[in-house]
């Protein structure tokens, strides 16, 4: 099992050692079998996750309950909604002015980092601390 906190507010946890690899298998195929590759609706390395980490479906299933039905959607919902939001186009800083960047390519980069944390370093949980000294109602 991976790491994760005691803090467990989604109850994801408790719900981890409950998953089977029936379920992941289910949660796998229905995707698979209801995926048309030629929609473009999510990466590829999306669809990779999905057909070989089984941790990654676990937490799909662990999140809603045991809930198989509910687990089909919210995979589906939570890959597309990743390819709409663009979570992998990655910015360069070296072209950033304060002021002159758009919400939304900060919140990709925000987004970005948060998938970096989860995927390559296998955090659950994050703790985000802003300094705020010397800003004012502008700033926010």
């Amino acid at each position: 099992m991976p790491y994760m906190l005691e803090n467990d507010v989604f109850g994801e946890e408790k719900n981890w050692e409950l998953v089977t690899p029936e379920q992941i298998r289910e949660l796998r195929q229905h995707f698979l079998d209801t995926w048309n590759e030629e929609d473009d609706l999510y990466y590829d390395e999306d669809v990779k996750k999905i057909r070989e980490s089984d941790d990654f479906c676990r937490k799909i299933i662990a999140h809603v309950r045991l809930d198989m039905e509910l687990a089909h959607k919210v995979a589906a919902y939570h890959l597309r909604w990743r390819r709409y939001v663009k979570i992998q186009v990655v910015l360069r800083c070296k072209n950033y002015t304060k002021g002159q960047a758009e919400a939304v390519e900060v919140k990709r980069v925000f987004l970005f980092f948060l998938e970096k944390l989860y995927n390559d370093y296998g955090a659950k949980k994050v703790t985000m601390v802003f300094d705020c000294s010397g800003a004012g109602l502008s700033n926010m």
